[in-house]
Order: C-alpha cells, then sequence, then structure tokens
C-alpha cells in the first residue's frame, strides 16, 4: 500500500494509482455485502486499484499478504467490521488542507468552468465572506452558457 497516495485532480479526492474516488460506506455496503453484487462485480473490473484506493480512502491498513485475488474478501471482512463506515478525521483534514493547494493551482478558465472555486479563492475564508482577502480587483469570465449563470438567473426570478 505504501506506492498509493492521495492528489486533487479538478477538485476531486483520488488516490493513485488508479485514479479513484472514495465511494460512499452505504454504497460499499450494498455493492459488496452480504455477497459481491454486479454493481461492485462492474467496479472491480473497471479498475483493478479499486480495492487498495478505497481501503486507503478509509484508513484502512493492511498487509500485502492479506490481499488475494481481487481483493473482494479483504475488503468485505473490513466493510463487515465497520472500518469502512466513516472516513477518519485525519484523512478528511488532508483533503481540505489540499484544497487551498488545488485553488493556488487554478488558471482563471479552470476557475472560469468553477466559479465556486473562484469564490473561495478570493471572496471566503471558511465559507464565510471575507473583504481582506482580495484586496484588488479581480476579473474572471463566466461564459454565457454556464451553468453557474443559468442558476444565478433561475434564483433571481
Amino acid at each position: 500500500m505504501s506506492s498509493y497516495g492521495f492528489v486533487i485532480d479538478k477538485g476531486r479526492f483520488l488516490v493513485e494509482p488508479g485514479h479513484m474516488e472514495r465511494i460512499e460506506a452505504r454504497t460499499l455496503r450494498r455493492m459488496f455485502l452480504p455477497k459481491l453484487t454486479r454493481e461492485g462485480a462492474k467496479a472491480l473490473s473497471e479498475n483493478r486499484h479499486f480495492v487498495r484506493c478505497q481501503l486507503m480512502h478509509y484508513g484502512v491498513q493492511f498487509e500485502e499478504s492479506e490481499f488475494s485475488g481481487n481483493g473482494v474478501e479483504l475488503l468485505q471482512k473490513h466493510i463487515q467490521a465497520g472500518k469502512c463506515d466513516y472516513v477518519p478525521m485525519h484523512i478528511l483534514q488532508f483533503q481540505q488542507e489540499m484544497y487551498p493547494k488545488l485553488l493556488d493551482k487554478c488558471d482563471p478558465k479552470e476557475l472560469a468552468d468553477n466559479p465556486d472555486w473562484a469564490m473561495d479563492k478570493y471572496l471566503l475564508s471558511s465559507g464565510i465572506p471575507d473583504p481582506t482577502k482580495t484586496t484588488s480587483v479581480v476579473g474572471i469570465v463566466v461564459y454565457r452558457m454556464s451553468d453557474f449563470v443559468f442558476e444565478d438567473v433561475a434564483r433571481s426570478d
């Protein structure tokens, strides 16, 4: 498991290798318990790193010798034991620490495609408006056909 790590790509918190997002605990449970479902089998076949990635997302430690085949039995064991019911606080904190780094790397095009990111980067601190955060004019073109614009128009009606 030591070669696996967390990354943020296009705003998504992923485990590499595998480029895999966290599957919600309830969904994992449904996919793998009491037995492997078609949905679970499909997920395993689409990404050979599925089990290792999910275990990492949930902070589950295991020995490589415990892993056999596609890892479904190991995953089922940890889901059954409740080890995939919640994400540990240290992983959630790490995810929150990575978010500002993502924003720092975003170019204006990415911010235009994700206006909420622009708000976080320039106008908000911990989700609260912060007039001291940006003291100069910032211009970001939000394209006319953007979903963000449509949502704002719908709310103003």
